[in-house]
């Protein structure tokens, strides 16, 4: 199960990466010292898997997406600066695909503490049972032919 939560933040790292190239994003890794202006990403809270009907599972939750601007003296500079960045984020950012993973984002809610922006953000991707019963039984080889 790790391993969808892990492709999860892929997907949302690969999203944000799309929005803003130049600015770090950490997941589980946080150096000792971050750096003034970065994103961190994460979960809010547990995340939610239901089995349904014909094996899927639906797979819900909400992250937090922190962002850090880059250090600014004025205070309404920092908060136009908040402002674009969730702006940018819960417009543009309403579905990802990664690597197979499908990721539909809802109802971005704002938070900040005037230094930074929580960006808590409901999320749903369904896993579906995949068949891994071999198509061919065996396979002959000619072993003299690749001598």
């Amino acid at each position: 199960m790790m391993d969808i939560y892990n492709q999860i933040l892929a997907a949302l790292s690969t999203g944000l990466d799309g929005l803003y190239p130049d600015v770090p994003i950490y997941t589980e890794w946080v150096p000792d010292q971050l750096p003034a202006h970065c994103f961190l990403i994460g979960f809010a809270g547990d995340v939610s898997v239901i089995n349904e009907l014909g094996g899927r599972l639906k797979v819900s939750g909400q992250l937090d997406i922190a962002y850090l601007p880059p250090e600014k003296t004025e205070e309404s500079e920092i908060k136009k600066e908040l402002n674009g960045v969730f702006a940018a984020v819960s417009l543009q950012l309403r579905q990802l695909s990664y690597s197979g993973l499908t990721l539909k984002l809802q109802s971005h809610t704002r938070h900040d503490d005037g230094d930074e922006l929580h960006d808590l953000c409901d999320f749903t991707t369904f896993l579906y049972p995949v068949d891994d019963t071999p198509k061919i039984k065996n396979i002959d080889i000619d072993k003299e032919a690749l001598k």
